[in-house]
Formats: structure tokens, C-alpha cells, sequence
């Protein structure tokens, strides 16, 4: 036990040096506003997104990740985390112009505008019932995990087809363990390599890493960090 749990936080080590020194990378933006000690500099705008349409609620906010290629946000919505007061527009007849529950994950480009939206327990049958991560990687696929016993990892191309579930769910009927955390996604594709590094959580001493390229095969050994 103490050499599995050695061997797990040397590569937790290393799979946060890696990612310090990848975030570390990309702040490094021509034109950024800098400090006098060179720290990047940010301003709240508190206009962005623009107001979502169809009357949809903004919800807790869970994942968040900004794709390469057009610097598009993607987001999660959770529509379970909204108040019935939020939502006083779901009646019928509706009573109230605002608000209603709406999908749970949108992209959204620069200007605030919706792209697109989809997503909810409704969507998909094995959609994670408490959201949590959202990463778009270098050929478009959309990665979503949730944090729940029950909740997985799925992947679907942009417009939101389902293209593969990781599963490994718990039996049904089976009792909740809080010490187990569900499978969950810890980093982002690698752009260069266009394999994805995906850390799964299987409990709170272990993390195991598993590299997969494109077609969901186990990366060959040396073909790089993941």
C-alpha cells in the first residue's frame, strides 16, 4: 500500500508540474496588460455572457473551459442547483416572464452571443447528474464527467451526439461511498500529440492515469505524458 500510494503522489507530482508549467505557457499573450512584476492583468465585465435566451435561467456554474482553435467558452449550467424562485416561470400558464430551466451546457463566443446549447437529464440517459468538468479537445469532441457515485465520463462531438461513455458505474441499488469519487476528467488534449490526458479519480489516495488516442486506444508506452 505505501508503494501504490508513493507511486500515486509522485504522478500527481508531475501531472501538476506539468499543467503549472502548460497554464504557466499560456498567460504568456502579446499585448497582455501586465503589473510592474509582470502578472498578467484582468477586468470583471460584467456584461458577459449577454442574457441567455428562451428565458433561460444562469445557474451554478461548475465547468468552464475556452476552446483553442476560437477562444469559444463552454460552460455548465447546472439546472439541478436552481432555486424555485429562479425558476417561476416554468408554470402553465407560465406566471412570470422569467425564468426557465434551460440546457446545461452552452458555448458562447467572445461577444457573449450563445453558439449553441444542449444537454440536461433529459438529453441523455447516462447524463452526470452533478456536472462538474466540460473540456473540448483539439478535434472538436466535447468531454463532460460529473462528480456523483453515479456520474462518468462521456464524450460527444460538438453538436452534442454521444460518441462514447467511459461507464465503470457502480451497480444499481448499490450504497453511496463517500470516500470514492466518481471518474472525472483532470486535464485537457494535448494539442500537439492529439492524445488526451485523463487523470480518473477512483478514491482519495489513488489517482490513476490512462493516455487514449483518437480512437480510444491506450496510448503505446513513451508516446508521451498523460
Amino acid at each position: 500500500m505505501t508503494k501504490i500510494r508513493a507511486a500515486a503522489s509522485v504522478g500527481l507530482f508531475l501531472f501538476v508540474a506539468y499543467a503549472a508549467a502548460s497554464v504557466g505557457y499560456a498567460q504568456v499573450i502579446p499585448g497582455q496588460a501586465l503589473d510592474a512584476s509582470g502578472a498578467p492583468q484582468y477586468r470583471v465585465d460584467p456584461f458577459w455572457p449577454k442574457p441567455l435566451p428562451n428565458r433561460w435561467s444562469m445557474q451554478q456554474v461548475t465547468g468552464l473551459y475556452v476552446e483553442q482553435k476560437n477562444d469559444h467558452v463552454w460552460f455548465l449550467n447546472r439546472g439541478s442547483a436552481a432555486l424555485p424562485i429562479e425558476l417561476t416561470a416554468e408554470g402553465d400558464p407560465s406566471p412570470s416572464l422569467c425564468c426557465v430551466r434551460g440546457p446545461e451546457l452552452i458555448e458562447a463566443d467572445q461577444a457573449g452571443n450563445v453558439v449553441q446549447a444542449w444537454g440536461g437529464p433529459k438529453y441523455n440517459p447516462k447524463w452526470p447528474t452533478a456536472l462538474q468538468t466540460v473540456i473540448v479537445d483539439t478535434r472538436g469532441f466535447v468531454w463532460i464527467s460529473g462528480e456523483a457515485n453515479e456520474d462518468s465520463i462521456l464524450k460527444f462531438t460538438r453538436d452534442g451526439k454521444l460518441v462514447w461513455d467511459f461507464d465503470h458505474r457502480p451497480p444499481s441499488g448499490a450504497k453511496a461511498t463517500p470516500a470514492v469519487a466518481s471518474p472525472t476528467i483532470a486535464s485537457s488534449a494535448n494539442s500537439l500529440r492529439n492524445r488526451y490526458a485523463i487523470a480518473v479519480s477512483s478514491s482519495l489516495s489513488l489517482v490513476r492515469f490512462h493516455g487514449f488516442v483518437v480512437d480510444h486506444r491506450p496510448a503505446p508506452p513513451g508516446s508521451g505524458p498523460c
